[in-house]
């Protein structure tokens, strides 16, 4: 999922499934660039990264019995 491709605007919508497979792809695009790029990633992999740890570290603490 390179930089420039859609992202969801509000995270907190979809559901726990399309999270994790977001999160998924974002890793894969993150070790791509980290691999690509002797700088590291682009910024908005990062943020992106950055931005779906939080919503799932978020749903895991709100989940009963967390």
């Amino acid at each position: 999922m390179s930089p420039d491709c859609d992202f969801p605007a509000e995270l907190s919508a979809l559901p726990l499934v399309e999270l994790q497979v977001l999160h998924s792809r974002v890793v894969c695009q993150l070790e791509h660039e980290y691999l690509l790029n002797t700088d590291g990633p682009h910024p908005v992999t990062q943020d992106r990264h950055e931005e779906l740890v939080a919503e799932l570290e978020a749903r895991r603490d709100a989940a009963p019995g967390a």
